[in-house]
């Protein structure tokens, strides 16, 4: 499946220019402030310095945090929940219909 998508996605982009791209906007009471529209795959990606962005999250400093809780909780032996916002830009009209 995940060949698949990774297919489908550079099928989307070839035929209309279509990017999908998902991030992390909130792990547990942390939450990023992102705006869907300036948001690009590299900053999902990437942080700043060129290494990868392990929480996925666009906003660094948020990022951070997000890392940081996430230990702290998993050291504990537990897990917490969190929000994933998908964007798809520039889907050609029926597509999925």
């Amino acid at each position: 499946r995940v060949a698949a998508g990774a297919i489908a996605k550079k099928l989307l982009k070839l035929h209309s220019g279509g990017e999908v791209l998902c991030y992390v906007k909130k792990v547990q009471d942390i939450e990023a402030d992102i705006d869907p529209e300036a948001v690009t795959l590299e900053q999902v990606d990437f942080r700043p310095d060129g290494e990868p962005n392990i929480v996925r999250c666009p906003d660094e400093a948020v990022a951070d945090h997000m890392i940081e809780r996430i230990d702290t909780i998993r050291k504990t032996g537990n897990s917490i929940g969190g929000v994933v916002e998908c964007i798809v830009r520039n889907v050609p009209s029926g597509l999925g219909s």
